[in-house]
């Protein structure tokens, strides 16, 4: 049990802040609290992440504090949306885990803890997840000058091809895919981490009507513009397709691409969302514009992938991040029935530019 004894000043934390020393009913002790870090703790809901061990082993806690509902002026409504994220981003990791997906975090357990009843809260109860620990996320790992490092980025690239895959096998889209995002398990190894902003083909989601999916500064151009695909394979396969394409930028250059085509289209052409933006018109309107400041993006991106990897890296970011939605994927998978993304052959492409940078890199050697 934990030590009731509060030290002085200390009644200011929030419940999920006074997890430290606590033993778990499911036998996990919370050992340290997680430095925090402000782009991956962040989303609807207030969160602490701690360090936890049991028989030796060791992982990560998210513990998720309801008391926020107090600060809203519409109590019930907050409370019911912050235990709506939690249960949805619960129940969908144990699907994950259920059909053991290799390329996505695993969720060790879950459950929920009171903490010192004399604190001044009317809410209490702190619920939790618990993860498999990653080493750290891969922005830690990133270089971008050595060839050897763009053979390591890209079999991490393929990596995270694959888990999106995967969980679009289940019909789950990510929706919030950013280096920070990605967890890395040694040195090699890489798997999606955060669902919390992640929807479901036949399970309400608490974001499913959100106007811009996961982070702001990696989200595709249309939700800047209030765009609402016609499909799910418009609105959220294609953000997703987008997504990885944007890191592949990021890997290559150290810049998302949505920063990137925000940086060269004009301020009369920003939305309203960005400081500073005013356009108030359409995104059929804006579109021609998107796409003059994506392609000045892409040439500027392109010299800077070695020349035995620029077509075919080239050719997957421009497909892959393209402004338009209705257009973004492979094209000969569009051309299908049902119009999909194609992600497998993703899949295929960064696999093969992983080997071609890896012998690049011997050569070089």
């Amino acid at each position: 049990m934990m030590d009731k004894s509060v030290p002085k000043g200390d009644s200011v934390l929030r419940p999920a802040e006074r997890l430290l020393g606590l033993e778990l009913d499911d036998g996990w002790k919370v050992i340290a609290k997680v430095p925090f870090d402000p782009e991956r703790q962040t989303g609807g809901h207030f969160s602490v992440g701690y360090e936890v061990e049991k028989d030796g082993r060791r992982a990560y806690l998210k513990a998720l504090d309801f008391s926020k509902a107090h600060e809203s002026d519409h109590f019930v409504d907050e409370l019911n949306r912050l235990t709506a994220e939690y249960i949805f981003e619960r129940d969908l990791l144990s699907i994950c885990e259920a059909a053991k997906l290799s390329r996505v975090i695993r969720i060790l357990g879950h459950g929920e803890t009171n903490v010192d009843s004399s604190l001044p809260f009317n809410i209490g109860r702190v619920a939790y997840i618990i993860f498999e620990m990653a080493t750290c996320d891969v922005r830690k790992h990133i270089a971008f000058a050595k060839a050897v490092d763009l053979a390591w980025n890209l079999r991490i690239l393929h990596q995270i091809t694959v888990g999106i895959q995967q969980l679009h096998g289940r019909g789950i889209a990510h929706q919030d895919l950013k280096p920070s995002n990605v967890l890395m398990f040694g040195d090699t190894e890489s798997k999606l981490g955060d669902l919390g902003r992640a929807v479901a083909t036949g399970r309400a989601s608490p974001h499913d009507n959100a106007s811009i999916p996961g982070d702001i500064h990696y989200a595709p151009p249309e939700f800047f513009y209030g765009f609402d695909a016609d499909s799910w394979v418009n609105k959220r396969d294609a953000c997703d397709v987008y997504l990885v394409g944007s890191m592949t930028t990021f890997f290559v250059a150290g810049a998302s691409m949505t920063s990137a085509i925000f940086q060269r289209l004009p301020k009369t052409y920003w939305p309203r969302v960005i400081d500073g933006g005013e356009w108030q018109g359409t995104f059929e309107a804006v579109l021609p514009h998107l796409t003059d400041a994506f392609a000045r993006a892409v040439e500027d991106v392109a010299p800077i992938v070695p020349e035995q990897l620029r077509e075919l890296m080239i050719r997957c970011i421009r497909q892959m991040c393209d402004p338009d939605p209705r257009r973004r994927g492979d094209p000969g998978a569009r051309s299908m029935v049902g119009s999909p993304v194609g992600i497998d052959r993703y899949v295929s492409n960064f696999d093969r530019l992983a080997k071609l940078a890896t012998i690049r890199a011997r050569q070089i050697e």
